[in-house]
């Protein structure tokens, strides 16, 4: 009996590898505190990802009897591979992460959770399902840690790397087919799903509507992340500069000398005037406490 998808193989392997996963964040978030620690550690995440994808490759090449089928023909390979490639030699936070990171991230949690291949034998260690598996599995965890340790910031002002690398993919995918005896590229003359219209188009259109709605929720919440620190920093500042005000009063009261009506008179003005500074910081304290 082949392998299904959410057999009892798929569902192990989903519950191993998000717990590995899982596991490996947490400890790269603890510990991973210097540049230089952080920096191997996706050099050698880069790595892993680009080997599991080219050991892929390799057996398509041997199954199709194709040199070419080297090159990566689907988004979610080629993705990983050049993901692969950026983390072992790019520098953090590079434009390239900006279209790579969401195509491989989302492209790897669709096919972990719906791997239309798992059935392509009888055993699910199968090299073809697991080297599958496993480069879009590593492609997600790279993304997500990328993330964390600060890696990678998404940013909608670098948006033009999206449509930039799509139509990058087009353009090989139809050098390919046209030059290179691959049948398929991209998605462009096949759907992704036999029997459905999810063709590249509509796969970008797709695309296209989660990343704005991602991008706007993540400006939401720096937005208000900013306000609440900015509100914070005030309330600090205000309370502050009242106990210097009150300390000033104390100082005054203390070292006040009445010895002629002249001084007293002027060591009142100035005790006025302390209380009048005192009172316009609580206002303004109670204000911005009301507002926030």
């Amino acid at each position: 009996m082949r392998p299904e998808i959410f057999g009892i193989e798929h569902i192990l392997y989903l519950v191993v590898a998000f717990a590995l996963m899982i596991t490996a964040w947490v400890l790269c978030k603890l510990y991973a505190k210097s540049y230089k620690s952080r920096s191997i550690i996706i050099r050698v995440v880069g790595l892993l990802l680009f080997a599991s994808v080219l050991w892929n490759r390799i057996l398509l090449v041997i199954k199709n009897d194709n040199p070419w089928m080297i090159i990566p023909n689907s988004f979610c390979g080629l993705t990983n591979m050049l993901l692969g490639l950026t983390l072992m030699i790019g520098k953090r936070d590079n434009i390239a992460l900006h279209y790579l990171s969401y195509v491989g991230f989302i492209g790897g949690v669709v096919t972990i959770i719906y791997p239309d291949f798992i059935g392509q034998d009888i055993s699910f260690w199968y090299p073809l399902t697991i080297s599958g598996l496993l480069h879009h599995t590593l492609s997600v965890f790279a993304v997500v840690l990328l993330y964390l340790i600060d890696w990678f910031r998404p940013n909608y002002r670098k948006w033009v790397a999206i449509p930039f690398g799509f139509f990058a993919y087009i353009t090989l995918g139809v050098f390919m087919m046209n030059n290179l005896n691959i049948g398929s590229a991209f998605y462009i003359n096949e759907p992704i799903l036999s029997g459905t219209n999810l063709y590249c188009w509509q796969i970008a259109l797709i695309f296209a509507a989660i990343y704005i709605v991602f991008m706007i929720v993540v400006e939401i919440i720096r937005w208000e992340y900013r306000k609440k620190q900015t509100i914070r920093r005030i309330n600090v500042q205000l309370s502050n500069n009242e106990n210097v005000v009150e300390n000033d009063v104390v100082t005054l009261s203390q070292n006040e000398t009445v010895t002629t009506p002249n001084n007293a008179t002027e060591n009142v003005k100035k005790l006025a005037k302390t209380s009048n500074n005192i009172l316009c910081f609580r206002t303004k304290r109670k204000r911005n406490n009301i507002t926030s």
